[in-house]
């Protein structure tokens, strides 16, 4: 039973936000991690935030991204994604 206790002090869920960026013309595709949260509330607020930034009457609005290889237009896409965070002995 102490054993299942200390495991799951080591263990907690975290929540990322997540910004997957398509070029409207091409192939390239952005990934970007915004932020992680202990608490999904939380990263369902920003998700809200980014969300009304990338969006205009519930339709996806072209976005500017720029790469090392110039300017490129996106459209954006915004999740959650929960992950498992486990902290190993020594951390």
């Amino acid at each position: 039973m102490e054993n299942k206790q200390n495991e799951d002090a080591r263990r907690k869920t975290i929540f990322c936000v997540l910004t997957v960026a398509r070029q409207i013309h091409g192939e390239y595709i952005l990934i970007k991690t915004e932020r992680a949260f202990t608490t999904q509330e939380k990263a369902n607020e920003l998700l809200y935030v980014l969300k009304a930034q990338y969006t205009k009457d519930g339709k996806a609005v072209p976005i500017t991204v720029t790469t090392e290889h110039g300017e490129i237009a996106c459209h954006c896409e915004i999740g959650v994604f929960e992950v498992d965070l486990e902290e190993t002995q020594g951390e």
